[in-house]
């Protein structure tokens, strides 16, 4: 009876408390509704100061705000007009209000409504902002003429932009302008890029576009060359034309269709000063546009551009431009003419820190000989340059030939080492005996290093390939207690190092999974050498997100008597591993480790932590360089 008494007392007061609530509401809402349009109203009063409480301000219900960012229209008779209008600042939708006289200038501006960060665009806010606009002209205010807020450009370019289509509304409704159609506009755009009145064709069916970013070509009076580009940049959607003049074939003109690119960062590849860049720009010189903060937006305009680059030369010129799928191709094909079929093996045998592709070369089902892709730094002693080429070995472990891919060496010393006579001279020479390739004038150190690299090679094929040396370790194994210490959230592990490249640093890798056997991210089981050469092996965690988990020292053989002046660590705590300092490796992201590491070596036993922290940054690179769960 007792419970059954405190039911009905719950029950009384919950019914009682929601009544009030009703009644508050119904009370209060009124009375913030009232404040509100009592402040809206004195914003009239602030923005257009010839207002008058004897004018009629009531809403005009007659004009259709489709395609602008109005909220609301006053006709104020015989004095002008006040709009009410809205955009998307930086953290919330800011509202406004602003006045136009009938000659046409501003006679204020406020802000009624903000939520943007306090200090950047909450400074839309700061009446010291308002004064600027009276006087200011319509076409100025639409040109964004106006003092932003500093360290607040989307805010600033979310206002830019809405002005701007409130006073093209108001310019075509009350000053006689003509509404510009999206077929008009299509038309006055490619007329500033080729020739005002010319005739454009539409080409398109004569051309194969599969596999370009062009959606539409056309030929402007027989002397241009229109193409309409489809790109993506921080957001997808860019709709671009680029137009080229068919006896220089510069390009003449760019102008943007349509985006939804960032106000005040990509939007910039709407203004006059980026688009004058294109005006009678060599098609060769496309990677020279700048100008531009948003990188994101300027490399999608600039990718793409390139293709339509090539484009235009193979079906306007008759040159026909070598794609990187194409060089690599025909570089494979002058190494090893006979070959069908090149299986990738990289992942079959032990890693070798300049190999970094490697493949088995068929004629069918006969067996040609090895492929090799080598990236190694180059000879600079001044600055970090490097080399990258192919190199060939048949099945009689003969050389096949040599090949450059790219460099950043000195300009104009390895000229001569893309030349075939050059990459031929290794042809036909035995990787086990001696071999000499004649030196490139001026180049002496970029060839020895070459020479180094390739006998290199030839070690790596005979040893690991060959298998004079086992190609890859078994992998060793953990118990689940030791990899739970690393993900102690996960239920199970699933050894899938097979699956990834060998390093000699990591003995295995397992998928941690939860209760339902879904992958949730994966554990290292790696080694690094400690002060006197002892192995010091370890389990680290990593979710999907590239946030470790715990790192898990699983033996204690190192010292750390001397590490009392790291951090709060003072010698109580005992020997390693029970030390601070590898928290350093919990909780933290890798690409941070890999882009700030910020972790020091610890003093008197720096070999333990210097030899740790690289093997560390290495996993971390490891995990992003073979994409493990797709983390690359």
């Amino acid at each position: 009876m007792k419970h059954l008494n405190i039911i009905i007392t719950l029950t009384l007061v919950v019914l009682i408390s929601s009544i009030g609530v009703y009644f508050v509401e119904d009370i209060t809402t009124p009375i913030i509704d009232a404040y509100n349009i009592r402040q809206a109203n004195l914003a009239k009063f602030e923005v257009f100061p010839e207002l008058e409480a004897t004018d009629d301000i009531s809403p005009e219900e007659d004009y259709d705000f489709t395609g602008t960012t109005i909220t609301e229209l006053i006709i104020v008779d015989g004095k002008g007009y006040i709009y009410s209008a809205e955009f998307q600042g930086f953290q919330s939708i800011i509202t406004y209000m602003i006045g136009i006289d009938l000659d046409g200038n501003l006679t204020g501006y406020k802000t009624l409504t903000q939520g943007d960060t306090p200090g950047l665009g909450a400074e839309i806010a700061n009446p010291d902002f308002y004064p600027q606009f009276i006087g200011l002209s319509t076409d100025d205010a639409a040109d964004g003429n106006i003092d932003g807020i500093g360290g607040s450009t989307i805010t600033t370019g979310g206002l830019i932009g809405s002005l701007n289509k409130v006073i093209e509304f108001h310019n075509v409704e009350f000053e006689g302008a003509v509404a510009e159609t999206p077929e008009m506009r299509l038309i006055r755009l490619k007329e500033e890029i080729t020739e005002v009145g010319a005739t454009f064709t539409d080409v398109s069916s004569d051309y194969d576009l599969t596999n370009t970013p062009i959606t539409k070509v056309e030929k402007a009076n027989d002397t241009a060359v229109i193409y309409t580009i489809t790109a993506e940049g921080y957001y997808p959607g860019i709709l671009y034309l680029v137009a080229f003049d068919l006896t220089t074939n510069d390009i003449i003109g760019f102008r943007v269709i349509e985006h939804s690119e960032t106000p005040s960062i990509g939007d910039v590849i709407d203004d006059e000063t980026f688009q004058a860049q294109f005006d009678d720009l060599d098609q060769d010189e496309v990677d020279s546009i700048g100008g531009s903060t948003a990188t994101v937006t300027l490399g999608g305009i600039k990718t793409t551009l390139e293709e339509v680059v090539i484009f235009h030369k193979a079906e306007f010129q008759g040159i026909v431009v070598e794609t990187e799928d194409m060089k690599r191709d025909r570089l494979w094909l002058e190494l090893f003419p006979e070959a069908t079929e090149f299986r990738d093996i990289y992942r079959d045998y032990t890693a070798h820190h300049d190999i970094e592709e490697a493949y088995e070369v068929y004629n069918g089902a006969v067996y040609l000989g090895n492929l090799y892709f080598v990236i190694a730094d180059g000879a600079s002693y001044s600055e970090e340059t490097y080399v990258e080429f192919y190199l060939g070995i048949a099945a009689d472990k003969t050389f096949t030939g040599f090949r450059m891919w790219d460099d950043n060496e000195t300009p104009g010393r390895t000229n001569d080492f893309y030349l075939n006579e050059y990459g031929d001279s290794y042809t036909g020479d035995n990787i086990e005996e001696e071999y000499i390739i004649d030196d490139i004038a001026g180049s002496t150190l970029t060839n020895n290093i070459l020479q180094g690299l390739a006998l290199d090679v030839a070690v790596y094929h005979i040893e690991v390939y060959l298998g004079l040396v086992f190609a890859r370790p078994e992998n060793k194994e953990l118990v689940d207690a030791d990899l739970r210490l690393a993900y102690p959230s996960a239920s199970s592990f699933n050894s899938v190092y097979d699956d990834y490249t060998y390093d000699d640093h990591i003995y295995n890798i397992y998928e941690a999974l939860d209760g339902s056997d879904a992958v949730i991210g994966y554990v290292y089981y790696g080694h690094a050498e400690g002060y006197t050469g002892a192995e010091i092996e370890f389990a680290w965690g990593v979710d999907l997100t590239g946030l470790t988990q715990k790192l898990a020292i699983l033996n204690d053989t190192e010292s750390w008597e001397y590490a009392q002046e790291w951090r709060d660590y003072d010698g109580s705590q005992g020997y390693w591993p029970d030390t601070p300092w590898i928290t350093n490796f919990d909780n933290v992201l890798f690409s941070d480790l890999l882009s700030d590491p910020d972790i020091d070596d610890v003093a008197n036993v720096s070999t333990t932590t210097e030899n740790m922290r690289i093997v560390l940054e290495g996993i971390a690179q490891y995990h992003s360089d073979e994409s493990v769960g797709g983390a690359g």
